[in-house]
């Protein structure tokens, strides 16, 4: 089904771990057509995107969409977990973990993926990943 939107999204995430970040933007890029209009659930969108685009090395690109998104979680719409993402694929360790306190504070459902998130590979070995998942109860 060429409009199933989790498909596409599921494909991007995909072909951005297997390196194909222009592939992986199309099928983001789709979804966003194909969701128009579905506010609540564009920054998160935007979010995966970002990310792609940190990894592509696209800074720009990622930094332009980061705002974005940072905007969308000070409005309660998008959340922090996918910020601190974002931040790791550019290198901003330190940005990193202070968002990942703000999606702990504020119990992110998506912090149940943190220690196999690929997404978050380059925290791993950083004291602060080992502390945030003994708070946990990993």
């Amino acid at each position: 089904e060429p409009n199933f939107v989790a498909a596409r999204s599921t494909m991007g995430n995909v072909l951005v771990q297997k390196g194909f970040y222009e592939e992986a933007l199309a099928e983001y890029t789709k979804v966003l057509e194909l969701i128009k209009g579905a506010s609540a659930i564009e920054p998160s969108v935007k979010a995966i995107m970002a990310y792609a685009y940190a990894r592509w090395n696209r800074r720009e690109e990622a930094e332009e969409l980061l705002a974005e998104v940072s905007r969308a979680v000070a409005a309660g719409i998008a959340l922090p977990y996918s910020v601190a993402a974002i931040y790791c694929a550019l290198g901003e360790t330190d940005s990193a973990f202070e968002w990942l306190e703000k999606a702990y504070l504020q119990h992110d459902l998506q912090f149940v993926s943190l220690k196999r998130d690929p997404a978050l590979e380059g925290l791993r070995s950083d004291p602060r990943f080992a502390e945030l998942s003994r708070r946990m109860n990993f």
